[in-house]
């Protein structure tokens, strides 16, 4: 009888304990909404896929990883804060904003073309604009997000800079990258301005509308791999005592994750 009661007192203790096993051996990331959902979701499987084999290959723990999307760059910042990520794929201004907040975010990687980022303004198929920035003076013009550092950020800062200013006639934002070549190509504005590595993709898929390059600005620093503030102790109770080389610090494997061919 002694032996059935101490079981049934160690059932719910066996219970807690898998629960909270089950709930360490999972991480979760995300991502500002810089493209259509589509082009989101295939890098998204491509992260999740290669993590998952990574940790089990070289760490020898299971783990799930998923991909939280969010509606807009700010419910990307908030995400880290409030847990509902672990960590993501960020802009330069968001990257910086997460790492403003309270607890700060964590950086993790950052690619070299990254540090070499350029953005592009493009023009409609009826327009034939002189190359340079002065070209969208006076026309109605597309910036991505307002939180994008390379659909507005840097892209503003440039027209700003310019001798005289470039002020467009009107503005608008759309939700993305991808958006702002459509809003261009349908002719909801002159020009507008996007990042140029979106750009060049939607050149390969032959899918510009007919919208052209007439400037491309100077470098700047942009895209970045940031973590949630707990991320060490998390990913401490994931690994367990695993001291496998590559596996044991957390920035390393993330960083492995974010500059793999797989996952770009």
């Amino acid at each position: 009888m002694i032996i059935h009661r101490n079981a049934a007192l160690l059932i719910p203790v066996l219970l807690v304990l898998a629960l909270v096993a089950s709930a360490a051996a999972q991480l979760v990331f995300t991502a500002i909404p810089d493209q259509d959902d589509s082009t989101l979701q295939a890098r998204a499987s491509a992260v999740t896929g290669w993590l998952e084999d990574y940790i089990q290959t070289v760490c020898d723990v299971t783990v799930s990883v998923t991909y939280n999307p969010v509606e807009n760059y700010q419910d990307a910042v908030s995400a880290l804060l409030d847990g509902h990520a672990d960590f993501g794929w960020y802009g330069g201004l968001t990257g910086v904003q997460a790492g403003l907040r309270s607890p700060p975010a964590v950086y993790i990687a950052q690619r070299l073309e990254d540090t070499q980022f350029t953005s592009v303004f493009i023009q409609g198929a009826g327009l034939d604009l002189p190359m340079g920035i002065e070209s969208a003076n006076n026309k109605s013009l597309a910036f991505g997000s307002a939180s994008s550092t390379s659909g507005h950020l840097m892209p503003q800062y440039y027209m700003r800079s310019a001798v005289p200013p470039v002020v467009p006639s009107s503005t608008i934002y759309t939700v993305s990258h991808d958006a702002t070549v459509d809003a261009v190509a349908a002719g909801t504005t002159q020009v507008g301005t996007l990042n140029s590595v979106v750009w060049k993709s939607r050149v390969a898929a032959n899918t510009t509308g007919g919208t052209s390059v007439f400037y491309t600005t100077p470098e700047y620093v942009d895209y970045l791999w940031v973590a949630g503030a707990d991320i060490v102790a998390k990913w401490a109770g994931i690994k367990g005592a695993a001291l496998v080389e590559g596996c044991a610090d957390v920035n390393t494997v993330l960083t492995n994750a974010f500059l793999a061919e797989k996952c770009q």
